[in-house]
């Protein structure tokens, strides 16, 4: 089950940005009711008022309010609820203009689990208790929906208490879970992508406005948080790896590689894994795409487009700052990133760790918060990097990545050095390894052998001669 998950703890404030709420009550202006079918029997899902892990099954009376103005959709509601035509007629408008955004740009139709044609909405308490902290706004079940349609389930109180745009946010990101299931298999593919992507979906439907805009802070504390985190329950950490950064993430695909990448990802989940699918439509691997991802959210390169992560700042704090000659031991979850602080100067970095990881090590001027000039060294799976040019900046920052599926312990060591090492460094972003010092020194002491070895056989040469001379 595909759930938007929306957490209401104090913390998280989606509807600051716009105020028009949508209302069903017989105090709207609107008070005219439009005529409905005979009642029918559905099965909803509700989340439990006592355990977060679990949903509850509920048959409900279900009200006919007719399809949309292009038919794509058909919009129920519990029969205990009575709807005005103001907030009918906006719900279905909403659904036909995201049905047209998302499949134009993706290219495919939503999933049809009954072959009629249409979608339904179906609109119903989805929480068996409210005021909790954690709520389900909506779900959608494709391929085993148990009243045998494409259904897409959307909380009458969320609905009712939330702002227009909220709303259609609600709507696009239910609606593309049903474009994904006629493309690719849900269940063969991680939570972080599929919820990853249907986010970044809905704010493209909305076209500059993003609901991440009032949460993406959340995640300054959180890049540690796993994208693996699975999502069998209503939590904090799920809402984070899969509402949060997931999105960010494809945020920041489009920005690097052109909005057209996201459709060609999708497409490509149909016959690939995510990471294979990944790899293929950006010509990367996996640790190169994220080490440039860690980079980007800790400058916060993100420049803001017209479609979407409009005037959003990203911004990730290092977990711990590490002082010459101090040390650091953790554990890195799959898929996620460390970002430790470094002070400033020319030193070595020990890094002791299992499985693979990779690292970049930014160095970056700043001024009352004003990023002046920086520099970037992605490094692969090494031991020791080197830290020079430090007088150059006033802050560095070594990025951990791990995008494997295991978790890794390991422990840095932040020692002084006053090795001096040839380095090309740029005021911007640069790809450089510390391998490439390594190499130099190799080359250098082959170069002195061939001109050492070169120098005796000459000398042991002119002594041969000069023997033969002799003897005639």
């Amino acid at each position: 089950m595909r759930t938007l998950v929306i957490l209401l703890v104090g913390f998280i404030v989606l509807q600051l940005l716009f105020t028009q709420t949508l209302v069903y009550s017989t105090n709207a202006q609107d008070n005219t009711f439009l005529s409905s079918s005979s009642l029918s029997r559905f099965i909803i899902y509700q989340a439990s008022a006592t355990d977060p892990c679990s949903t509850v099954m509920k048959t409900i009376n279900v009200t006919d309010y007719g399809l949309s103005p292009q038919g794509h959709f058909r919009l129920l509601s519990d029969s205990s609820l009575i709807l005005n035509s103001t907030f009918i007629n906006k719900i279905k408008d909403m659904a036909e203009m995201a049905y047209s955004a998302l499949v134009n740009f993706f290219n495919a139709t939503p999933y049809d689990q009954d072959h009629s044609g249409i979608i339904d909405i179906l609109i119903a308490n989805l929480n068996e208790k409210y005021g909790s902290g954690v709520f389900i706004a909506g779900y959608t079940i494709p391929g085993s929906d148990p009243n045998g349609m494409s259904i897409e389930y959307l909380d009458a109180n969320y609905l009712l208490t939330s702002s227009y745009l909220d709303v259609y946010t609600t709507i696009a990101h239910e609606m593309f879970h049903l474009i994904q299931a006629s493309i690719f298999n849900l269940s063969q593919h991680a939570d972080w992508v599929v919820e990853g992507t249907a986010v970044f979906a809905s704010d493209y439907a909305i076209k500059g406005y993003s609901p991440l805009q009032d949460s993406i802070y959340l995640a300054t504390d959180h890049f540690n948080e796993s994208l693996n985190t699975p999502e069998a329950c209503l939590s904090l950490d799920v809402y984070i790896a899969d509402y949060v950064i997931a999105p960010t993430f494809f945020e920041f695909l489009a920005e690097q590689y052109g909005l057209s990448i996201i459709p060609k990802f999708i497409h490509k989940l149909a016959h690939e894994n995510d990471t294979q699918a990944l790899q293929d439509v950006t010509n990367s691997t996996m640790g190169e795409l994220f080490s440039r991802f860690a980079v980007w959210n800790y400058l916060g390169l993100y420049k803001g487009t017209n479609y979407t992560f409009e005037n959003v700042s990203v911004s990730a704090s290092p977990m711990v700052t590490l002082n010459l000659g101090s040390s650091y031991e953790h554990t890195i979850l799959p898929f996620s990133i460390n970002y430790i602080e470094l002070v400033p100067t020319s030193s070595l970095i020990y890094i002791s760790h299992e499985g693979k990881l990779n690292f970049a090590l930014i160095k970056l001027k700043s001024n009352l918060g004003k990023i002046l000039a920086y520099e970037v060294s992605y490094i692969s799976n090494e031991t020791m990097i080197y830290v020079s040019n430090s007088s150059d900046y006033n802050r560095i920052i070594l990025a951990i990545v791990n995008v494997g599926n295991d978790k890794f312990n390991y422990t840095i060591s932040y020692m002084p050095s006053n090795i001096s090492v040839i380095t090309l460094t740029t005021t911007k972003t640069i790809a450089s390894n510390a391998q490439a010092s390594y190499l130099y020194v190799i080359i250098l002491l082959f170069a002195v052998a061939f001109i050492v070895t070169l120098a005796l056989f000459l000398h042991a040469r002119q002594s041969v001669n000069k023997a033969s001379s002799q003897e005639t």
